[in-house]
Formats: C-alpha cells, structure tokens, sequence
C-alpha cells in the first residue's frame, strides 16, 4: 500500500517564525522540523526493528541479530517489515565485514543469503515500493552480490524507478534513483529535497541502530552536523 500524503506531513502552527537555515534559504524552521519529522517517520516505519537489536547492535553480536530476524521473518512471511528488516542486515554484514566475528558467517555464505531474499522478494514484494526502494538502492551499490553486474545494475535502475512510480510523493526513492545515473541533472534537485526530510532526524529517532544510521546517512550532506 503506498501512504497517503498525510504520511509525510505535519501540522505546525502559523506563526512559527521565518528563520533562514545554512544551506537551505528560504527554509523556514518550521519546514525544516517538519521535515526532519516526515523522515523520522518514513524511514522507521519501513525499517522497525525489534527493541532488543539495538543493544545488540552496541555489543556487535551481529550474528544473534540475524538469528533472531531471521526467526522472525519465518514466523510470517508476508510481513514486509520483517523481509527488510532481515534483508538490510544480511546486506549491512556483508558491506561490513568485521562486524562479525571471525568465522561465524562468512561473506559467501552471506551473499547466498542475499540473494536468495531478493528472489523471494521479487516474487512476493514486487509490487510495494519499499521493497523496490530498499533492494533497488542495495543492488545498484553492490550489483555483483546479486548476481550478474550488468544485469543486476539494470535491474537496480529499474526498481528504484518503479518506487519511484508507486510513491511519487515521498523524495527518497527519487534522490537514490537519479543518483543511480552519472551526473543526471536532475539528482542535485532530488538531494536537497530527501536531505530536507533527513537531516538531524536520527538523534531524535528512538531505537535507531547502526542500519538505520547508514540509510539515513547517505541522504544527508557530508558535513551535516549529526
């Protein structure tokens, strides 16, 4: 199902003041806190995690995460939160080598896995945007987890764009689409406004560990004070 507007937006009140913000002209403070809400709420909402994972996230018992996901995820299935949720992990490990302990899982095993849940997503999730978004973000970074490079960057440009279709009014998919291509004119565009929605939303994000932090890091800019 893809939100409705009213998902990524929030009521504050008229006479919120008008204060210029680095970066961002013509912003007023009560955009910008509106934003950083929006994104605080988009992205928790696809990537919620059970509350015990971030405490294991701090004591990188990265392999009793993906247990304890995994069980989770097989107990249902059709949850797409779950999916994600198991399937960022495997993919945060794998970009992430020493996040695991030496030989507990290795990188092979780990994008077997990866594929193997990109397949059942393909077949399961093809039609949800978040599901489009995530993989098609994942794939286009590291095609050759995947499969073929080739065919897996084709088939990365075309799920981000297919997101893009089925949630028009949320700027994620969009910035990691256009920022599939080099220099598409249109990314510089797209940045700002998902960095408008991002920017300084995980310290106010509970339960936020270290997945979230690298999605929610790469639509922030580099010098972002968060």
């Amino acid at each position: 199902m893809i939100p409705p507007k009213a998902a990524f937006v929030k009521v504050f009140p008229a006479d919120s003041a008008w204060i210029p913000c680095q970066g961002l002209p013509n912003w007023r403070e009560c955009d910008i806190i509106q934003a950083i809400n929006a994104a605080s709420e988009v992205l928790l909402m696809l990537l919620e995690f059970p509350n015990n994972i971030k405490e294991l996230d701090e004591q990188d018992k990265w392999n009793c995460i993906l247990q304890q996901l995994r069980s989770s995820w097989e107990e249902q299935k059709e949850d797409l939160n779950r999916f994600l949720c198991l399937s960022t992990a495997v993919w945060h490990c794998c970009i992430n080598n020493d996040a695991l302990a030496p030989g507990e899982i290795y990188s092979t095993e780990l994008m077997n896995q990866l594929e193997a849940l990109a397949e059942y997503g393909w077949a399961h999730f093809e039609g949800r945007w978040e599901f489009n978004m995530f993989f098609g973000y994942m794939i286009d970074l590291f095609p050759f987890f995947f499969g073929d490079w080739d065919t897996m960057t084709a088939k990365a440009k075309a799920m981000l764009a297919l997101a893009c279709e089925q949630a028009p009014d949320n700027p994620i998919p969009r910035v990691w689409y256009y920022g599939s291509f080099n220099g598409h004119p249109l990314y510089e565009n797209a940045k700002k406004d998902a960095q408008t929605l991002a920017i300084n939303s995980f310290p106010r994000a509970e339960n936020q560990n270290s997945i979230h932090w690298y999605f929610l890091g790469m639509l922030l800019p580099y010098d972002a004070d968060y």
